[in-house]
C-alpha cells in the first residue's frame, strides 16, 4: 500500500498532540509556568498533521469528478501544502489572486496536481537560475466568447528556450 507511511504518520502526530497537558506545564515551577519550546513543538505538530491530512487526500486516486470549484481555494490550499518546501528554498511566494472570481466548472484534485506541479517547476527554475520569487495570478479575462478565469504561475528563475528545449537565464 504506497499510502501506508503516511498513514502511520497520523497517529504518532496525534500522540504528541494528545501529550500536550502532560508536557505544556513544568511542575518544577510554583506558578505552574508552561515548558519554553513546547507551544511551539505542539503547533508544528498539528500543522504536520494537516499537511499529512492534505497529503493523504491528495495522493488517494480518485475519479474525475467535475463540480463548481472556487479557484482562489484551490489555489490557496495548493500554496498552504507547498509552504514548508518553499521556505528551506527561500522562494518568496506572491498571491495575486483577484477577490470575487466566479466559481469554474472542472476537477478541483485535477487542478491542485497541476498548480503543485507548476509551483514545484517554479521552484526548480529558482532554484537553477537565481531568481526567488514566485507570482500567482488568478482573474476574470473578458473574451469575444465570454468571461474566462485565468490562472497564472510566473516565477523569476531559468527561463525556457521554445526552439531547442533547453533552460537558459532570461533577463
Amino acid at each position: 500500500d504506497e499510502e501506508r507511511p503516511v498513514r502511520e504518520l497520523v497517529p504518532l502526530i496525534a500522540d504528541i498532540v494528545g501529550f500536550d497537558g502532560e508536557i505544556r506545564w513544568d511542575p518544577s515551577k510554583p506558578d505552574g509556568q508552561p515548558r519554553r519550546g513546547v507551544d511551539t513543538i505542539l503547533g508544528e505538530a498539528e500543522r504536520a498533521a494537516k499537511i499529512v491530512r492534505q497529503l493523504l487526500a491528495f495522493a488517494r486516486k480518485r475519479h474525475s469528478t467535475r463540480t463548481l470549484v472556487d479557484l482562489n481555494q484551490v489555489a490557496r490550499d495548493t500554496l498552504a501544502l507547498r509552504l514548508h518546501e518553499q521556505r528551506l528554498a527561500n522562494v518568496t511566494v506572491i498571491d495575486a489572486l483577484a477577490t470575487g472570481l466566479p466559481p469554474i466548472f472542472g476537477d478541483g484534485h485535477q487542478l491542485q496536481q497541476v498548480l503543485v506541479n507548476l509551483t514545484h517547476n517554479a521552484a526548480y527554475a529558482i532554484k537553477s537560475g537565481g531568481g526567488s520569487r514566485i507570482v500567482i495570478t488568478a482573474a476574470c479575462q473578458e473574451t469575444p466568447d465570454g468571461d474566462h478565469v485565468r490562472i497564472t504561475v510566473a516565477d523569476d528563475g531559468c527561463g525556457f528556450d521554445q526552439q531547442d528545449g533547453v533552460a537558459h537565464e532570461t533577463d
